[in-house]
């Protein structure tokens, strides 16, 4: 894990009011490019139907092999907190369940709302699901969790795309107790093929490693955290980053 040095009380508090200031000016933005990725996986829905394919996943087991690369290192017990953004279908609970580490209580966020649905029917309490755009301000719960974790949520292009990133981490990290945990892209060869709208907004995109690595060193300065970041070429047209944040415990 790489540390990074807490800044004095005074930055830190200099350092999230100009970031709040300038998130407020692209919310707006964020969530008119909530309502482009929502057609994008409702078009997915519509061609593919419940099946893997409709959360733009390549092969039916994808989601589980980016758990077992995102969680590595990660000790999974049971009766934890957890709050999973862009929930999909679930599938973050059949792998934590696979563990054997079912959590004691459970909120997943989706844009979608036939996914909702769909984990509505399929799960029960004390697991909860809600159709909600994370980054927006009507998304504020007045607890912690213990693990947030986001897989695909973050490797779709909205407008102000960077700045989107560093507030979702920021966000996720305010909102964790411990372990913030997700999964995004940091290079693609557009020659392939499947990468070729990633600047329309709505798509699948990319972030590069050394813009990837500011916002996370601002991020775990910020909060006193730790990070490290994975790369791995599972496919021959993409790398991807699997990020594994940790705060101290306490804070």
């Amino acid at each position: 894990m790489r540390a990074s040095n807490a800044p004095t009380p005074w930055v830190s508090f200099l350092q999230r009011q100009y970031d709040a200031a300038y998130y407020a000016m692209l919310r707006p933005a964020w969530a008119y490019s909530g309502l482009r990725v929502t057609r994008y996986y409702n078009d997915l829905l519509q061609t593919h139907g419940y099946t893997p394919q409709a959360l733009a996943e390549r092969a039916d087991d994808k989601d589980h092999d980016f758990y077992r690369h995102l969680f590595q290192g990660i000790p999974l017990v049971p009766n934890t907190s957890v709050l999973d953004v862009g929930c999909g279908m679930g599938h973050l609970l059949e792998f934590l369940r696979e563990c054997q580490a079912r959590p004691a209580t459970y909120l997943g966020l989706d844009l979608v709302q036939a996914f909702v649905n769909r984990c509505q029917q399929k799960y029960s309490a004390p697991y909860r699901f809600e159709c909600a755009n994370f980054i927006t301000r009507r998304f504020a719960p007045d607890e912690q969790y213990d693990m947030i974790v986001s897989l695909g949520a973050l490797v779709s292009r909205v407008l102000g795309y960077e700045a989107y990133v560093a507030a979702c981490v920021e966000k996720m990290l305010r909102l964790s107790r411990r372990y913030v945990l997700f999964n995004i892209i940091t290079e693609v060869d557009r020659s392939q093929g499947n990468y070729q709208q990633v600047d329309q907004v709505g798509g699948i995109t990319y972030l590069p490693r050394p813009r990837l690595q500011q916002i996370l060193e601002r991020a775990a300065r910020t909060y006193g955290a730790e990070f490290e970041i994975i790369e791995q070429r599972i496919y021959s047209d993409g790398t991807d980053a699997f990020v594994r944040m940790v705060k101290p415990s306490g804070k």
